[in-house]
């Protein structure tokens, strides 16, 4: 018997690895809305929280991927802010009640602007008045987090290295 198709054979077309989903439009901000609620908390602490892998939201958080309805909503939950909000809807701003959870303290907002600013003009980018003020609190949250983590402030390196990895820029800029 010989190996040839039959006119009606259908193979099942093999999956091309290198060819990536097409994004939808919110993706990008559903992440970074995402990234920003959750502050200071780390990603582990979070996806523990959710009871998903910290790859699974390393994906979402990288607009690779997208939560499940179910998610979602658990997300909106963990993180007090609406799905309407992490899906973009309404202003940037965080929602006062996350906003409240860690006191600003002066050093440590000063030096988050700094590092913020430092990025900000090595790739020369113009946030709104609104992503910078959010890229500031965020960069201060995760300073205030991991300065309760380990009894000190981080350095301004450290601060920076983290703003250069929030805005995803090259670690050689």
């Amino acid at each position: 018997m010989t190996d040839r198709l039959s006119p009606c054979t259908i193979r099942p077309m093999a999956k091309d690895p290198t060819r990536r989903a097409e994004k939808r439009p919110w993706s990008d901000v559903l992440a970074r809305r995402i990234r920003l609620a959750r502050g200071s908390l780390t990603q582990q602490a979070l996806a523990d929280r959710l009871g998903i892998s910290k790859p699974s939201l390393s994906s979402w958080e990288n607009a690779d991927t997208a939560p499940t309805v179910d998610n979602l909503d658990q997300l909106s939950r963990e993180l007090h802010v609406s799905i309407d909000w992490l899906m973009g809807r309404g202003p940037e701003d965080l929602p006062a009640i996350v906003a409240e959870e860690t006191p600003l303290q002066r050093s440590r907002v000063a030096t988050a602007a700094a590092a913020v600013l430092d990025a900000l003009l090595q790739i020369r980018r113009a946030p709104t008045p609104e992503d910078l003020a959010a890229m500031i609190l965020v960069t201060h949250d995760w300073a205030a987090g991991n300065e309760k983590q380990r009894g000190a402030p981080p350095s301004f390196e450290e601060v920076l290295a983290f703003v250069r990895d929030s805005m995803k820029m090259p670690k050689n800029i």
